[in-house]
């Protein structure tokens, strides 16, 4: 009798979108590691990014062509461009991290081991998650405002790449030499408020290494809400307090306890600054507020490993 797995997989389309210039390591190498572990599946087709074609739009290509598995390569800019074209569709988001910083995938508990990952999406799991548009656009991870995305602002290419995530340490402590507050007004569905501030986050989910998006105790990205957290510290020693709580609430699965951090959580926010300050969703350039972001619940099927 055939096994009803192997069944189902022969049935299905799988495209991989591997972006050649996300993340440390040689690129024909790492795509020959993928390919390798992803030999048997059966209909199987590879695409790679170029600088005029994005993951977005072989993403699309690939939903026409009739793929039933899209799966993404590289960093978390190739993930969200590839999840834009499966948003509101049946078409399930595979992830293999290969870039810097591999945040959606961490969040959701898949290894950077290529093998393990390629596992997890032979394995066929999936499951429905929640999220966002930001000023109408997708937003899979956090909006940021102010200290973080001053940070990656600053913060070039070449250098993260070569640094990879130390870049954003030691860049951090650079920042805070240069750390401003700026006037926020935020409005929810609930309430209303306004700070002066330096940094203001809002997460359909984020992991411990998002510092300044752990206000609420946990960040999940299928409880159908958004979470805001905003920091107001009077000098840098209060921002480097207000991280450590930050981090400490995340290690925990505690609301963070520090008077300098403010949370909140909606299925709607709108943020407006005085002066306009920059946008940075899932660390990539957003323009400037103001900017609404709404939750929009169990939107993307993504290929998860058990423990989730």
């Amino acid at each position: 009798m055939a096994d009803p797995l192997v069944s189902a997989i022969a049935a299905k389309s799988y495209h991989l979108i591997f972006n050649p210039i996300s993340g440390p390591g040689e690129p024909g190498a790492k795509l020959m590691e993928i390919q390798s572990a992803l030999e048997l599946l059966p209909n199987f087709t590879t695409h790679l990014t170029k600088p005029d074609v994005s993951a977005q739009e072989l993403a699309q290509q690939a939903v026409v062509a009739g793929a039933d598995v899209v799966i993404a390569a590289g960093g978390d800019g190739t993930v969200s461009g590839v999840a834009k074209a499966l948003v509101d569709t049946d078409v399930a988001l595979g992830i293999i991290p290969a870039g810097t910083a591999n945040a959606f995938a961490a969040a959701l508990q898949i290894p950077e081991n290529y093998r393990d990952a390629c596992e997890i999406i032979k394995a066929g799991r999936s499951q429905r998650l929640d999220t966002a548009r930001c000023n109408g656009e997708m937003m899979l991870l956090v909006a940021c405002i102010g200290f973080e995305s001053n940070l990656l602002n600053r913060m070039d290419r070449e250098e993260k790449s070569r640094l990879g995530k130390l870049a954003i340490v030691t860049n951090s402590f650079q920042e805070l030499e240069r750390i401003e507050q700026f006037e926020a007004q935020v409005h929810t569905d609930q309430e209303q408020w306004q700070e002066m501030t330096t940094a203001v986050t809002i997460a359909n989910t984020a992991t411990a290494s998002m510092v300044l998006a752990q206000g609420p105790p946990q960040n999940t990205a299928d409880d159908g809400t958004l979470s805001i957290t905003m920091v107001t510290p009077n000098h840098k020693w209060d921002m480097l307090m207000s991280a450590a709580d930050l981090f400490l609430s995340a290690v925990q699965q505690r609301p963070a306890q520090s008077d300098t951090v403010h949370w909140y959580e909606s299925r709607r926010v709108e943020v407006t600054t005085e002066p306009p300050q920059a946008v940075f969703v899932d660390g990539e350039p957003a323009g400037k507020t103001p900017l609404t972001v709404e939750c929009r619940p169990r939107s993307l099927t993504v290929l998860t490993p058990p423990s989730r």
